[in-house]
């Protein structure tokens, strides 16, 4: 019987990582691995040919996802064809208004919604706000 002759694997052409195709890759794999409750509601923003930023709002997603991290970016570097592709988390906060803790910052903030307040307090001098 004579050896079967290798043949060369002929390399498959690969496309350019562009943004819509992340984005494709990334939900696929979330779907693929049972993580999208995790990654689903993340944003991915590729920032060059080989890397790319997953956009978190809390330090809390950085430490779940860094469990499962190599099991995903396995897949995307399978999926796209980048055997160098990386990722980096950014956590941004979001903007929150400032609240009123002290007595007086809380009686400012309930005049400014209902002036009507400031009347009263003139009628009723002995509460202390």
């Amino acid at each position: 019987m004579a050896a079967a002759e290798a043949r060369p694997v002929e390399a498959q052409p690969v496309q350019p990582l562009t943004q819509p195709l992340l984005e494709r890759y990334w939900a696929e794999t979330a779907k693929e691995l049972g993580l999208e409750e995790l990654m689903a509601p993340r944003t991915v923003k590729l920032t060059g040919p080989e890397g790319f930023e997953i956009e978190a709002t809390t330090p809390w997603f950085e430490s779940t996802f860094k469990q499962s991290q190599v099991a995903v970016m396995q897949r995307l570097r399978q999926k796209s064809g980048v055997p160098s592709l990386g990722c980096s988390i950014v956590v941004r906060r979001q903007e929150q208004e400032a609240k009123a803790y002290r007595p007086a910052d809380k009686y400012e903030a309930m005049v400014a919604i209902n002036p009507a307040l400031a009347g009263l307090r003139k009628i009723f001098t002995e509460i202390d706000y």
